[in-house]
């Protein structure tokens, strides 16, 4: 990702194809001998302006199946760890490669991931093994101070807040006294003493947490000023301690800055998992189970919308031929929307306004021709009265069945695209645009079925309205 946000980049490249795998054999005096762009896969290089194009988690996806990443063995829990750390970057971040790039430099390349079953040596800070416990245990540098330094305390910035009841301090609460030793031979010599001990006791219990970590072997490293008197480190404390606490500790290589080995007990070099064995069935026996990871193709296809084509054809090139079935549907569409939501004829004009603020009507020739189409569908009487505001209008109102279906747990619903309701009759309209066919006329006659079921005592009329045709057709029950 570097070299591909800076292809100047000599190093990056270098380093890309000295570990990219394409050779076994690409070794510094080879890279130095021919051209590095030979050693780099050449999918990668003739895809690189699409790649640099892709969101910044497909891209890593790509970049997993292009340089096989998977042959690296024991490599997974890296992966999954990184691509889930991208997952988190992403919730916050923008999809850019150089802003990854800065986050992977000043945070991302020091975190820590967890880990199951290695084999190999597992590092942990004192906190992070608290709980844990491990066959064989190596405490370097277990030589800490028991305090900050060998004067004491004496740290910058280092406060303890005190409370005394000795004037003239006893006009504030508490006081803030920087930790020094001087505070022995002061009015707060209690606090120091009793900050002293416990921080002590913290290091102690440090320690404690260190050793108790090892089920077979401990070895730990220290280095000591031997001839001190006073402990002012785990490794003075450990030095004095080991002879007088434990019986058949060995000490050899002598004092004086030479290297003292103190032995206990024989190295445990067979390892068991130390899990006992059980009669009872139900309890499986651990087995780790290696997790491969693995990146599959995403095969996904581009569905647009219909309302998205509409808005897209509506600003196409209008001196283009287009097909007369798709002029004509498109056509019937643009009326559909217009007689499902207008009331009266007057509303025809606000109607088409509301298409071209959506995007659906793109030109002005299209507007009248739209416009001419709807005049000419009023010149039918019937269809006159329909839109003449005396009659309750419900558009495109879904009714309520009695059927009820069992594999969907729902009951049936109806959606006519016109009913009104009239003093003493109520008239159900269905429009339509292409060629008459007789599940049409069933489907009116469900509406007109259900209509009766509500309203007994008034006469049902259905029609089908093919609106470009300007043809009405009366439906008989």
């Amino acid at each position: 990702m570097r070299y591909m946000a800076d292809t100047e980049d000599r190093v990056s490249l270098a380093f890309l194809a000295l570990h990219s795998g394409k050779s076994t054999e690409a070794d510094a005096n080879l890279l130095a001998s021919r051209s590095l762009e030979t050693f780099l896969p050449e999918t990668y290089l003739n895809r690189m302006e699409e790649l640099k194009t892709l969101p910044l988690y497909e891209l890593q996806e790509e970049l997993y199946k292009i340089f096989d990443l998977g042959r690296i063995p024991d490599e997974d829990a890296y992966l999954f760890a990184y691509f889930d750390q991208v997952t988190a970057y992403l919730q916050d971040n923008p999809s850019d490669l150089r802003s990854f790039l800065t986050y992977w430099d000043e945070t991302l390349s020091g975190a820590s991931i967890p880990s199951g079953e290695v084999d190999g040596i597992r590092i942990f800070t004192v906190h992070q093994s608290k709980g844990l416990q491990f066959h064989t245990v190596f405490v370097p540098y277990c030589d800490w101070n028991i305090e900050q330094d060998t004067r004491g305390f004496n740290r910058r910035n280092d406060l303890l807040w005190c409370e005394t009841h000795e004037p003239p301090y006893d006009s504030l609460p508490v006081i803030p006294i920087t930790i020094e030793a001087a505070m022995r031979d002061s009015v707060f010599s209690r606090e120091y003493e009793e900050e002293h001990l416990q921080r002590r006791v913290d290091a102690l219990n440090t320690l404690y947490v260190t050793f108790t970590r090892a089920e077979k072997n401990l070895l730990a490293w220290c280095r000591t000023r031997y001839t001190m008197d006073e402990r002012s480190t785990t490794g003075d404390l450990l030095y004095h301690a080991l002879p007088r606490a434990l019986d058949g500790v060995e000490e050899t290589d002598g004092e004086n800055g030479e290297t003292s080995l103190f032995t206990y007990g024989k190295p445990v070099t067979s390892y068991s998992s130390g899990r006992k064995t059980s009669d009872n069935r139900m309890e499986t026996d651990y087995r780790p189970v290696p997790v491969v990871m693995h990146s599959y193709e995403a095969r996904i296809d581009f569905c647009q919308s219909n309302r998205a084509e509409e808005f897209l054809d509506a600003f196409s090139n209008t001196d283009k031929p287009r097909h007369s079935r798709n002029d004509k549907r498109r056509m019937g569409i643009l009326m559909h929307k217009i007689f499902s939501t207008i009331y009266t004829r007057d509303d025809v004009e606000k109607a088409l306004r509301t298409l071209e603020t959506e995007g659906l009507i793109g030109t002005q020739p299209e507007m009248d021709a739209l416009k001419q189409q709807v005049e000419k569908a009023f010149a039918l009487p019937e269809v006159a009265r329909w839109f003449d505001g005396t009659m309750q209008l419900y558009n495109e109102c879904p009714i309520l069945t009695q059927e009820y279906y069992e594999e969907t747990g729902k009951y049936g619903t109806y959606r006519p695209d016109r009913v009104m309701f009239g003093k003493d009759e109520i008239t159900v309209v269905d429009f339509k645009f292409g060629r008459p066919h007789d599940e049409y006329r069933d489907q009116v006659g469900g509406y007109m079925k259900q209509l009766r079921l509500m309203e007994p005592d008034r006469r049902v009329k259905g029609y089908l309205w093919y609106i470009l045709n300007n043809r009405l057709e009366e439906v008989q029950v």
